[in-house]
């Protein structure tokens, strides 16, 4: 765990008897971990370096939930890879998650509970 967003339940964000987790940031030491297969809502990272590209398309596609999936690049080529091999319904091209406005849905894929 990189940053436990646990210690902002005790803080200004949380008065009033309200609940707030701050940013989490996880680093996982491998794909099986849970939290690298369970839906998760709030501000939270998940950190697992991969050796190949190809590694973490096949991490993405075999998700069950299937939101979201970004890339950062100056190549096009690369851009274009990413986007032919990816099953996520949201694909962030040098953007974070690319999170629908209203009036729209949010656009996520199989299991999601979302």
């Amino acid at each position: 765990l990189l940053l436990d967003g646990q210690s902002w339940s005790k803080n200004e964000f949380a008065k009033n008897g309200g609940c707030w987790v701050g940013p989490t940031i996880i680093k996982h030491s491998s794909k099986k971990d849970a939290t690298m297969k369970e839906e998760i809502f709030g501000h939270i990272l998940s950190i697992y370096q991969v050796k190949s590209w190809l590694e973490a398309i096949e991490i993405g596609n075999g998700n069950p939930f299937g939101n979201t999936a970004s890339v950062y690049t100056t190549n096009g080529g690369h851009t274009e890879w990413f986007v032919s091999c990816s099953c996520a319904s949201m694909l962030g091209i040098n953007i974070g998650i690319p999170v629908p406005r209203e009036p729209f849905s949010f656009g996520g894929l199989y299991g999601t509970q979302s």
